[in-house]
């Protein structure tokens, strides 16, 4: 899977030794050189594919002398993107002689992060859709020297399954679609991460045909208009799945005008997609469901790595 590459500069704080009799000076995260400060060109989207896509992002960080991390210099701290430049509060400093490691999760307010370098998320809600549905991201920790400052960079990881449903027919006369739902998974959960662990999901409990987030009431017609397709969730964020057993697809739906002869559907989608029945996160897996005109119902799903480009958020010293 690519991942978005976030580049984080630390810009060079240089070790100086002001001599004054015996005297020298120390520096602090508070007394330093050099401040850290940000540059950013591109708008925000809700599915990030990029690192320009991000609006905000929170940081943690510890530093220590050799391997010991026992003072913190970012606890959760947002970094946002102004327009023109990425801007937060405090303006810490690099500390020569320490070692660092930093940890970024987005979006804002979504996680926490120990010293021990372990990011949790809590409760994480994917019920959204379509444009509102959000992106949830960990980057890789990253070292760093007081000594030897230079491009940080944060690999960020999805978190998460895109999923889409694309419902589309051959038959001239069209067709006319409502009452779609997906249910038989889970639209909320919490994420454990240890900094040299694989991340584990705890999922809620799944939710049924009568309570699910997923569905569309009004009518959707297949025709001319739109080529005889339509994509009704838009796109969906969905917390990783390792079972799609109870994973349905259920939709009413009529040929034409016949709106008196109306048929109904209910599609496990572990059946018939090609063995496709988990869902791993930063994988996107689009599923096409084909209404036949000889009245049959196909659906298949294509499995792809989650479309990235590589971009960078590059951080410069405010002057």
């Amino acid at each position: 899977m690519k991942r978005g590459n976030i580049f984080f500069w630390f810009a060079a704080a240089v070790a100086l030794m002001a001599i004054a009799g015996c005297a020298k000076t120390v520096h602090t995260p508070e007394n330093g050189e050099q401040p850290i400060g940000f540059n950013v060109q591109e708008p925000v989207k809700s599915a990030v594919t990029g690192a320009a896509d991000i609006d905000s992002f929170e940081v943690w960080g510890w530093y220590g002398s050799n391997t010991g991390r026992d003072k913190n210099v970012f606890d959760g701290i947002r970094v946002k993107n102004t327009g023109s430049s990425w801007v937060y509060d405090n303006i810490q400093y690099w500390v020569p002689d320490m070692n660092y490691t930093f940890y970024a999760v987005y979006p804002v307010g979504a996680g926490e992060c120990s010293a021990e370098g372990t990011v949790t998320v809590e409760n994480f809600d994917c019920s959204a859709t379509g444009s509102d549905a959000v992106d949830l991201m960990t980057a890789e920790p990253v070292d760093g020297s007081g000594n030897k400052p230079s491009n940080v960079v944060f690999n960020f990881r999805h978190e998460l399954a895109k999923v889409k449903f694309t419902v589309k027919t051959a038959d001239p006369d069209g067709v006319a679609v409502s009452l779609l739902k997906l249910y038989g998974i889970s639209a909320q959960g919490s994420l454990r991460k240890p900094q040299d662990g694989s991340a584990l999901w705890s999922l809620e409990n799944a939710v049924g045909s009568d309570d699910t987030p997923y569905s569309v009431n009004e009518e959707v017609v297949l025709n001319t208009g739109n080529s005889y397709t339509a994509e009704p969730f838009g796109e969906l964020l969905l917390p990783p799945h390792a079972a799609l057993a109870e994973a349905r697809l259920s939709f009413s739906y009529y040929y034409g005008s016949n709106s008196t002869q109306i048929k109904s559907a209910d599609i496990p989608l572990a059946a018939g997609t090609g063995g496709i029945t988990s869902w791993e996160a930063g994988k996107s897996y689009n599923y096409t469901v084909e209404i036949q005109a000889n009245r049959d119902i196909k659906i298949n799903v294509t499995v792809t790595d989650w479309d990235e480009r590589d971009t960078s958020v590059t951080w410069t010293p405010n002057n």
